[in-house]
């Protein structure tokens, strides 16, 4: 039997202002397709506006986009910034128009659609600021929890396609097992072959640089390298703030020893013991500031590795290694615990030191650079923890999902 390619169809739904956003999903669905493989039996289409409607008259515009698009996807991604949008007849926007019109069908048929949302949050420009359709947003932001919405953040195009790639691993792994189990009606299904025919002249093009990607064993060997070498970075930051905790503890106890001789403050001396706090304080700072950009750039790597290994274990379509993940949900929760430790270290060290005393202008530079070096860490840190868990939950799904059908199939042999 000639083996079919399931095509899943994600619709994007966003205002003007995520324009960037909807060209970087585009790209990391591109993207994603490759690392399964050509031969992998699901595959993701982008729909939307700019390539699936064409000019037309109806009552409104969203009208002549809504029938031409119409259900004709089996994910919704929603995004929202700054604006919700143009109002339609029905919604604040064409966006919460698509989104009621998406919840709906997932009401009726949940097995039929996933139902992706999330919100950008990031500084805006004031001259751009439109409170009306910033207050619009906040109102849809806080209702849609209440229809059962789980929604995620992103502040940048970035860390975005990060976590797009992760939970498009997980639904791919999960189609036809928790969810598009029921035949679907509509629903694109070509033949591998007729596909790749299709796909041909684009596959020439990239063919070079997929001889040049890493494979199962490479990405599995740049995670574990990766992850190892963040757990490093935390545990030499962790060091490092409690030597600097120890200089503190100490040029208190030499201040207090000068205050208790009973005679006048040698202002000399104590100058010489704040200015040398001054310069610990400091030097920790720089030490800590450029080791941001490495701890960034190596989770960068470690993250979108282990992101690899699930999407390419999903090409492999039942073939040796393609049913038990090669990276588990344990390794990826030891890290987060690790982050977590380093940044409750962080947070506590950061509340002594906002106490620390106003007693020269060396101290006081030298404690507002590294509050700001600190906040940073802790930004980073947040953020890493959060993508974390979305891959330990995926790989955490995807785990369930093979040990089921593992043991469905063994009940189906005996």
């Amino acid at each position: 039997m000639t083996p079919t390619c399931k095509i899943l169809r994600v619709f994007i739904a966003s205002p003007g202002d995520l324009q960037p956003e909807r060209a970087a999903i585009r790209e990391v669905i591109q993207e994603v397709n490759q690392i399964m493989g050509a031969d992998s039996v699901t595959r993701f289409e982008v729909v939307g506006w700019e390539s699936h409607a064409r000019p037309g008259v109806g009552s409104e515009p969203q009208e002549v986009i809504s029938k031409q698009i119409g259900n004709e996807y089996e994910i919704f991604l929603g995004m929202l910034w700054t604006r919700m949008g143009t109002p339609t007849s029905t919604a604040r926007s064409g966006t919460e128009q698509e989104f009621l019109e998406a919840m709906n069908r997932y009401r009726e048929n949940p097995d039929s659609l996933q139902v992706l949302f999330y919100f950008k949050d990031a500084p805006i420009t004031p001259s751009n600021i439109d409170a009306k359709q910033l207050l619009s947003v906040k109102e849809f932001k806080e209702s849609i929890p209440d229809l059962g919405v789980y929604y995620g953040i992103f502040q940048h195009q970035a860390e975005l396609s990060r976590l797009l790639r992760i939970h498009l691993a997980q639904i791919a792994r999960e189609f036809g097992k928790t969810w598009g189990v029921a035949p679907r009606t509509g629903a694109t299904t070509i033949s591998v072959e007729a596909r790749l025919l299709v796909e041909w002249g684009s596959r020439v093009e990239s063919s070079v640089r997929e001889e040049n990607e890493e494979g199962l064993l490479d990405s599995l060997e740049t995670g574990i390298t990766a992850f190892d070498e963040l757990s490093a970075i935390t545990d030499e930051m962790t060091k490092e703030l409690g030597e600097l905790g120890n200089v503190l503890t100490e040029s208190t106890i030499q201040t207090q020893a000068l205050n208790s001789t009973g005679q006048q403050l040698n202002v000399k001396e104590a100058r010489r013991i704040v200015d040398g706090v001054a310069s610990s304080i400091t030097e920790f700072s720089d030490k800590t500031s450029k080791r941001l950009p490495d701890f960034s750039t190596t989770f960068a790597r470690g993250i979108d590795a282990f992101t690899r290994v699930i999407l390419i274990q999903k090409g492999f379509n039942g073939a040796a290694g393609g049913d038990n993940l090669a990276v588990s949900s344990t390794q990826v929760r030891g890290l987060v615990r690790t982050i977590e430790g380093s940044r409750s270290d962080i947070a506590n060290f950061r509340d002594v030191v906002g106490l620390i005393p106003r007693m020269t202008k060396s101290l006081g530079r030298a404690k507002v650079y590294l509050l700001l070096v600190l906040d940073q860490f802790v930004v980073e840190y947040d953020k890493a923890v959060g993508l974390l868990l979305a891959l330990a939950k995926t790989i955490e799904a995807v785990e369930s999902i093979d040990s089921k059908s593992q043991q469905s199939a063994l009940d189906d042999t005996l």
